[in-house]
């Protein structure tokens, strides 16, 4: 259990700010009521506690077979604290959880794992860590606010080879350490020390699963008690759904919120849906072919601004119209985000208009939005007609906001709106591809 110099730093410093910070601040010390009141909570502290003992039932079994003994106790608990409660929130709050959890056997089984061991095997003195922690700190702080307020670009090389520099040499160190006595690193316990943090990881990862699982589904019935009014017909979709999609999150998600768009009358149009939702699901595996004439294919059409972070969710029916729409990808930085956004409409058979919008606020970063929304609009013309139109539509872009370009069955057009006031405003840029197949409906101005 003895902590080595960079870990006694880091409470000391962190100790010590937060007695300092608490003796100056009233608000901070109520804070920090709250946050105890709020971990204390039954919602919280009940996950903990089973995670916690699922944990130690771990413990038990690598123990059981030779790969645990108490001098791992310390990391044992390190990385209860720094892994499993940490991961188990980002669990919960994430939509994504299973590429979540994709993400955190990559990161167990990746070579950083080694690096970051084999970085914190050794440590320099205390009196050095006490200097290095705080600076490290103070550069990674100064790191993430240039990286987001571009005035600040100028900075981001001299930081990002400080904190290298420093990384290398903690790195350096260590090695050379394990160099001069390399008979008291390559040992069992060490190999041991190194293992457990993997082994467990792995083996939380069932634990992961089933929290996710849960809270999707706790989630969804909370939701479905606020969209439905009858309680026994929400009751019925809850246990319905649960049953047709089991481990199915993404689309038992999709399920409550098409709940919430549709007024459900009965159970017949219950499992109307729970059918129509498999069928869809059936039809996204296996897309089929798209003639031409009827519009573009909406999950080819979904993912043509893939590389661009802009791929759309599910393409799905909301009041009569079939659309899908992408997360909006930050632009820029300053106080107020430029942001674009893609989104394609149609009917179930086809999408026959695909439409890149970007927000930009005055405060913002206007040159380098409108730069990344042309380029993207340019992308979006090339998956979706050919690299000729992009050619053709980039030598005309100034001009296609007064002059739509014809590509064959294609329309495509660009639309500018300037909105807010002197002080905070901003305008919005719209980019749209429209197929001759498209009929008028109720997204027109979206």
């Amino acid at each position: 259990m003895a902590l080595n110099s960079r870990e006694i730093a880091i409470l000391l410093w962190g100790g010590g700010l937060l007695l300092w910070a608490s003796w100056k601040s009233k608000d901070l010390r109520k804070s920090l009521g709250g946050v105890l009141r709020a971990v204390s909570h039954h919602k919280i502290l009940i996950p903990c506690v089973i995670a916690g003992a699922y944990a130690a039932a771990c413990v038990i079994l690598l123990w059981k077979f030779g790969f645990w003994e108490s001098a791992n106790l310390k990391t044992t608990l390190l990385w209860l604290l720094t892994f499993a409660f940490v991961t188990m929130g980002e669990i919960v709050q994430s939509e994504h959880g299973v590429k979540k959890l994709k993400a955190v056997v990559k990161d167990t089984l990746s070579a950083t794992a080694v690096v970051l061991f084999i970085g914190e095997f050794h440590t320099f003195p205390l009196w050095a860590e006490l200097l290095l922690v705080p600076s490290l700190v103070v550069v990674g702080l100064m790191l993430a606010m240039a990286e987001r307020m571009p005035e600040h670009t100028i900075v981001l090389k001299p930081l990002r080879f400080i904190q290298s520099a420093a990384g290398l040499s903690i790195l350096g160190y260590s090695l050379l350490r394990i160099a001069q006595d390399m008979g008291g690193f390559a040992t069992v316990t060490t190999g041991r020390e190194f293992a457990v943090p993997i082994l467990l990881s792995l083996m939380f990862l069932p634990f992961l699963y089933g929290l996710m699982l849960y809270a999707a589904y706790e989630n969804a019935a909370v939701r479905l008690r606020f969209s439905m009014k009858d309680g026994p017909l929400g009751r019925y979709a809850f246990w319905r759904g649960l049953i047709s999609f089991r481990t199915d999150i993404d689309l038992f998600r999709r399920f409550v919120r098409d709940l919430g768009l549709h007024d459900v009358a009965d159970q017949p149009t219950v499992n109307r849906m729970i059918r129509d939702l498999l069928n869809l699901k059936q039809r996204e595996s296996n897309p089929p072919a798209v003639p031409w004439s009827l519009g573009w294919s909406p999950y080819q059409a979904a993912a043509f601004l893939s590389t661009h972070d802009l791929a759309t969710k599910d393409y799905h029916r909301s009041f009569g119209d079939w659309w899908a729409e992408s997360p909006m990808k930050r632009i820029g930085g300053g106080l107020f985000h430029d942001h674009l956004t893609y989104r394609i409409f149609g009917n179930e058979e086809a999408a026959t208009r695909l439409k890149l919008v970007l927000n930009a606020n005055l405060p913002g970063t206007p040159d380098q939005s409108d730069a990344a929304f042309q380029l993207t609009a340019l992308a979006l013309t090339e998956k979706a007609l050919g690299l000729s139109e992009r050619e053709q539509l980039e030598t005309s872009w100034d001009t296609l906001s007064t002059a739509p370009r014809q590509f064959g069955d294609v329309i495509a057009s660009l639309a500018h709106d300037a909105w807010g006031n002197e002080l905070r405003g901003g305008y919005e840029q719209r980019f749209e591809l429209r197929h001759a197949a498209h009929v008028a409906d109720g997204w027109e101005t979206s």
